[in-house]
């Protein structure tokens, strides 16, 4: 019996998707290709956050 691994899915906001698309033009505009590897970069993230979701600290309502 081996052991099995939970991949979780990322949820990313009609803001964030406006806000990606956004710094993907800033990158592009500073130097051509900087927007590609900004989303390459935020892809790898992505995939972290999805493989062992409980390295990150969660964020809670009306944290202070």
């Amino acid at each position: 019996m081996g052991l099995e691994s939970k991949v979780y899915g990322i949820e990313v906001s009609e803001g964030a998707e406006e806000e990606i698309s956004k710094q993907y033009n800033w990158y592009e505009e500073e130097l051509e290709g900087l927007g590609s590897r900004f989303l390459i970069h935020l892809d790898s993230l992505f995939e972290s956050i999805k493989m062992n979701p409980y390295i990150f600290p969660q964020k809670y309502k009306n944290y202070h």
